[in-house]
């Protein structure tokens, strides 16, 4: 069991490579698709390597708010309560992860300078077993999975559109 899975779009890999090696001189283990080979299932192993993991830090960019994969292991780790999240590129977050605390990694050039004490910090709580985003939004959010009751105001509003659109 690794303390970390990271999560982020290709395009991005040798930038989170060198996240990913400061997080491993701290210390930490990791988990990330470089440890995946051909002919396994990828979705069963990821789901089980989120699960498993202490924490999941989401690399957003650009590339990673376009990838169904990073957006749906974001998902699994908000519904773990197990996100820390991070910008690469200062790119907009999608929803529901714009309500949540993001550090700003896009001007960070390595090293122990900003933001890098922050994410220890959140990582070691993490690891230690408290909630990997104390922020009071997500306390607020009902009991079982973070999106829960989405599909309910989805169907609301696709039924208001197709009402709009006959008459």
């Amino acid at each position: 069991m690794a303390d970390l899975f990271v999560s982020y779009a290709r395009r991005n890999r040798d930038r989170v490579a060198h996240i990913s090696g400061g997080l491993e001189r701290a210390g930490y283990s990791l988990w990330w698709d470089r440890r995946l080979t051909s002919g396994l299932d990828y979705g069963m192993v990821i789901e089980r390597e989120i699960e498993a993991a202490r924490c999941v830090v989401v690399a957003w960019s650009e590339a990673a708010r376009q990838s169904l994969w990073v957006r749906a292991e974001a998902n699994e780790a908000l519904d773990a309560g197990k996100l820390v999240q991070l910008s690469l590129d200062g790119a907009r977050l999608p929803l529901p992860f714009t309500m949540l605390h993001c550090l700003d990694f896009s001007r960070w050039g390595g090293g122990a300078g900003e933001p890098w004490p922050e994410l220890e910090g959140k990582l070691r709580a993490a690891v230690a077993g408290e909630a990997a985003e104390p922020s009071s939004r997500i306390e607020a959010l009902p009991a079982g999975p973070a999106l829960q009751g989405f599909g309910s105001a989805a169907r609301l509003g696709w039924a208001a559109l197709a009402a709009g659109a006959v008459f």
